[in-house]
């Protein structure tokens, strides 16, 4: 962990459309004014160069905002005496990103972080909020930890190694397409997304793949393998639930001759959600 101080003499306060990167609106400080100091935590150094939003509210409305390169480019904000709350959003790369309800005036309720295509590379994002910062005339200071609002995927399956296989994909189903400003996942619309990842051969004759996906519904089983054999499509569902801020590996070892009929795989992954699960392959 490390502790990343900002300070200046300067306000950067957004207002109307959520800002761009780099866009600033300089405020005077108020005779009466404390300057507010944000100090945000992260895993490491380099999640600190991530771009940074950051939006300021009290009673439940967003009162200002800032988006800024990284960690490093946020001011403070001038506030008159109050209570506030204080929400980051860094992310890798903002775009594949839509950010709504980042405008001041705009209940803290509705903001969303929304992925604008799921078939695209979702970037790493994390979130943090500190609640109740009490403002008075003197300067203050506040601190908050992100926290990853995604998960690491990497998929492996063996078994294959003697058959030239022409697809194999791993779809991710009844995946959220948004989060709110606390990191929870949301569904940016009446239905859930999906996310497909296409495997590739390796020099082992193993094939695999990795992605960053996004928080799924943990209510239905969420994961589909499609193997194209000779052919045909063969089909397991392993199952497990995909939390944010985790890094899961799934394990499928195919046993059989999938080309021929029915094979059993058996998907498994150490340490983590994953059920261990045995089915069997069913034809298309």
């Amino acid at each position: 962990m490390f502790c990343l101080t900002v300070s200046g003499v300067t306000a950067m306060m957004l207002s109307g459309c959520a800002g761009e990167l780099g866009q600033t609106f300089l405020q005077e400080r108020g005779g009466e004014q404390a300057a507010l100091t944000l100090h945000t935590r992260a895993g490491d150094a380099a999640e600190a160069e991530y771009p940074h939003r950051v939006l300021l509210s009290s009673s439940g409305t967003v009162r200002g905002q800032q988006a800024v390169a990284g960690a490093a480019a946020i001011e403070p904000f001038y506030v008159d005496p109050g209570s506030y709350d204080i929400y980051a959003v860094a992310a890798s790369d903002e775009s594949n990103l839509d950010f709504t309800g980042f405008s001041d005036g705009a209940g803290v309720l509705s903001a969303r972080i929304a992925v604008k295509d799921m078939s695209a590379d979702i970037p790493d994002l994390m979130v943090g909020t500190v609640q109740g910062v009490a403002a008075g005339t003197s300067d203050v200071e506040a601190s908050l930890t992100l926290v990853r609002a995604v998960a690491g995927l990497s998929v492996t399956v063996s078994g294959l190694e003697s058959l030239d296989a022409e697809s194999i994909t791993l779809t991710v189903g009844n995946m959220y397409n948004a989060v709110d400003l606390t990191g929870a996942g949301v569904k940016d619309g009446e239905s859930f997304a999906s996310k497909t990842l296409v495997l590739a051969r390796g020099s082992d004759g193993k094939y695999a793949g990795k992605a960053v996906v996004m928080p799924t519904d943990g209510s239905v089983q969420t994961l589909a393998l499609t193997y194209g054999i000779d052919g045909r499509n063969w089909n397991s569902s392993p199952e497990g639930r995909i939390a944010a801020n985790g890094q899961y590996e799934l394990a499928v070892n195919v046993t059989g001759a999938a080309a021929a009929g029915a094979a059993a795989v058996k998907s498994s992954g150490a340490g983590l959600e994953w059920h261990s699960v045995l089915t069997e392959l069913s034809k298309d």
